[in-house]
């Protein structure tokens, strides 16, 4: 998964964001069949370089338990998908205190924050949709955060992409229905369309998951609209996505 989040962070928040690049294929599981145990870590690590400096971290995220029917295979690889989504809580702290040691950078007290709040969203018997809620504040005006949207299928065991869900050559009446419903969602903010960077400009993203309703798209800060607007999320119903979906779209996803 590519950094969304783009900011001085560089070298701890970088450590939230998953690396989905763990897919191997396997005979299709219920995905409702498995246990997630969810764990909590709430810390302030503290760093002493002739200042007080601390980083607080959070971190919320799900670890299988328990998938029945899956072979000892499959559920290892199932486990290490969500093994690789995890903060790192460890290594935020050694660059923590690898960025402090630069005593000529850092001339007064800093106090950061370091969140990931991993949750599912939806699922059914074939796929599990995810959001990965990431904020890190390092000093400034504000901080910054971000929203990593994605679906996993439990028969291949990895992440779809662009190309399992749409048809090819579909991007332009995809792109008509994204800015259809920007438009609805800047007159829910009783705004109009001025209130993105440029609006002509706008394409789909791969920021998406599967939802019960449709198919949910969301932008993060700056990457459409400025700061203040926050992120943009919007969900295309799955009614007035067909024709642009692939052949048997809801016999392998829904």
């Amino acid at each position: 998964m590519k950094a969304i989040i783009k900011n001085s962070l560089a070298l701890t928040i970088l450590l939230l964001i998953p690396i989905y690049g763990y897919c191997q294929a396997f005979s299709s599981k219920t995905a409702r069949t498995i246990v997630f145990k969810e764990n909590k870590i709430n810390t302030t690590f503290r760093v002493n370089n002739g200042y007080a400096n601390s980083i607080h971290i959070e971190e919320s995220s799900l670890t299988p338990i328990a998938w029945e029917g899956a072979s000892p295979e499959e559920f290892e690889t199932l486990q290490n998908i969500f093994k690789e989504r995890n903060v790192g809580v460890e290594e935020v702290k050694k660059n923590f205190e690898k960025e402090m040691a630069d005593k000529e950078l850092y001339t007064r007290p800093q106090n950061w924050e370091a969140i990931y709040q991993d949750s599912i969203i939806y699922r059914n018997d074939n796929v599990i949709s995810l959001r990965a809620l990431m904020s890190s504040y390092t000093g400034g005006a504000h901080g910054m955060y971000g929203i990593i949207e994605s679906t996993l299928s439990v028969s291949s065991l990895k992440f779809l992409e662009y190309r399992d869900v749409f048809q090819k050559g579909k991007k332009i009446e995809l792109d008509i229905l994204i800015k259809k419903y920007l438009r609805l969602y800047a007159q829910e903010k009783e705004s109009d369309e001025s209130m993105f960077f440029d609006f002509k400009a706008i394409t789909h993203t791969d920021n998406f998951a599967l939802t019960k309703e449709g198919i949910i798209f969301t932008y993060n800060p700056y990457e459409i609209a400025c700061f203040a607007v926050g992120t943009v999320s919007i969900t295309i119903p799955y009614e007035e996505l067909e024709g642009l979906l692939v052949d048997g779209f809801r016999e392998k996803f829904l």
